[in-house]
């Protein structure tokens, strides 16, 4: 082998190695990819509730958006009908930008028992789904478990 074809060869392997380290000094110190994670705002103050009659049979707890965002909003509501009977439980409903819904009803009868208490509402993150979302506010969380409400 002649001595250029040496120094060639040299050339390219040390620019590999070197390439090589670079790639690994700039792997090293790239931050780490948590993943993209909106954080949740709170929405309650753009949310109103009404209770009424939807009917002569039924009363309802309705729910409107004065926001032009959508908002997800969890409600701790009586009654809510399991097979038939009475029972608390928690609702959680997607509620457009400027509209409302009805997320509870139950019969003429049991208006004055009926009870529709926000838990939480939040601005909806693209694509996220509309549930029970208590962890995203903990304190929320905590005043509901002490009682601090």
């Amino acid at each position: 082998m002649s001595l250029s074809g040496a120094k060639t060869r040299n050339f390219i392997v040390t620019a590999i190695l070197v390439s090589a380290v670079v790639l690994c000094w700039s792997a090293e110190a790239a931050p780490k990819n948590l993943g993209y994670k909106q954080m949740a705002r709170n929405a309650s103050p753009d949310i109103t509730m009404q209770i009424g009659r939807k009917d002569s049979d039924t009363v309802t707890c309705y729910v409107y958006n004065k926001s032009s965002e959508n908002i997800c909003v969890v409600y701790d509501v009586y009654p809510v009908w399991n097979f038939s009977q009475p029972a608390r439980g928690t609702v959680s409903h997607y509620i457009e930008g400027k509209t409302g819904r009805s997320i509870a009803w139950t019969f003429t009868s049991q208006q004055a028992s009926m009870q529709c208490k926000l838990v939480s509402a939040r601005y909806m993150p693209l694509n996220d789904l509309c549930r029970d979302q208590r962890d995203y506010f903990p304190d929320r969380k905590r005043h509901l478990q002490e009682g601090l409400d």
